[in-house]
């Protein structure tokens, strides 16, 4: 009985170890696309990074925080201009979106959840970041549409608010015009693509494996086809839910579904609580590690760029 409890305990946390590891895969994700927009930046550097961008993105009030971190310290310490991060992050965010609705309708099939989880509109506003994606590839009209658009939102929004964003952001109109240049002006624009596409599909089926680590440590018997469905589909809710972490909606998501399955709900709650606590919590103390590495408080994200901005005004004098 102790062996075994021992067991369990082992499975449990090499599980939360391998959820970090397995975390930065989308590194790979992210090292394709600055090598097909001709930066450099290092496997492990961009491994660090998407630590650190999960770290904040479960501590941030809103979703983007641990994106524009990223492009802080890749700006800072790599030079690499911000359109080329607003490209990357651009790309990622679309096709996560795309690819996670496919995989909630998906899930919904394969164990027969009708009504009960309300992913219509949800769906709705995946599909149209796919058709956004493959608009951005391949249709011509995009500069044109894009240009008309940004003139009709910035006509909307009053000169002082207009000012304040481009003085805190540096982002321009221009830069989503480079940005659909840089995708568009590739002779080789199919192959990133479907490499892109075929990179986070990979992702994706290895993600889950922590999941089944901790299933398999709680004592609780589902196949691998419900643990799939278990781990993808509350983590799509809790994405489109817009709270940070997707906190209640990934843990409502996850007991209600394993109580569909048949499992008791006491187990499912101690497996859901268990599994939330100790991979967030591993995130968030590894994401506080690297950014210190990098001389950043992940908490203080906007005073230390502050503090850079007045020592660059130092410098100018």
């Amino acid at each position: 009985m102790i062996m075994d409890l021992d067991f369990n305990i082992i499975l449990i946390a090499i599980g939360t170890l391998l959820y970090i590891a397995v975390s930065g895969l989308f590194a790979i994700r992210s090292k394709l696309i600055y090598n097909k927009l001709k930066r450099q930046v290092k496997l492990r550097t961009l491994v660090e990074l998407n630590i650190i961008v999960s770290a904040i993105n479960v501590i941030a009030p809103f979703r983007a925080g641990g994106l524009l971190a990223r492009t802080y310290i890749l700006k800072k310490l790599h030079g690499i201009p911000h359109k080329i991060n607003f490209t990357a992050s651009t790309l990622e965010q679309m096709i996560d979106l795309a690819i996670q609705a496919f995989i909630a309708v998906f899930c919904v099939y394969l164990v027969g959840i009708g009504q009960e989880i309300e992913l219509v509109s949800k769906i709705i506003i995946s599909l149209i970041a796919l058709l956004g994606l493959i608009l951005l590839f391949f249709w011509g009209g995009m500069k044109g549409i894009t240009h008309k658009s940004m003139l009709i939102i910035e006509s909307m929004i009053p000169r002082k608010i207009r000012h304040i964003i481009k003085k805190k952001t540096n982002i321009r109109k221009d830069n989503f015009m480079e940005l659909i240049n840089l995708i568009q002006d590739r002779e080789d624009k199919i192959l990133f693509f479907l490499g892109f596409i075929l990179a986070t599909i990979f992702i994706y089926l290895i993600f889950p494996i922590p999941f089944y680590l901790f299933v398999y440590g709680f004592g609780i018997h589902l196949t691998i086809t419900q643990m799939f469905v278990v781990f993808w589909l509350p983590l799509f809710l809790g994405r489109v839910s817009g709270i940070p972490g997707g906190f209640g909606v990934r843990e409502g998501s996850m007991i209600y579904i394993m109580s569909v399955m048949g499992v008791e709900a006491a187990k499912a709650t101690s497996l859901t609580i268990t599994f939330r606590v100790l991979t967030v919590g591993a995130i968030i103390i590894s994401g506080l590690i690297l950014s210190a590495k990098y001389g950043m408080n992940i908490f203080k994200l906007r005073k230390e760029e502050v503090k850079k901005n007045d020592d660059d005004k130092k410098k100018s004098k």
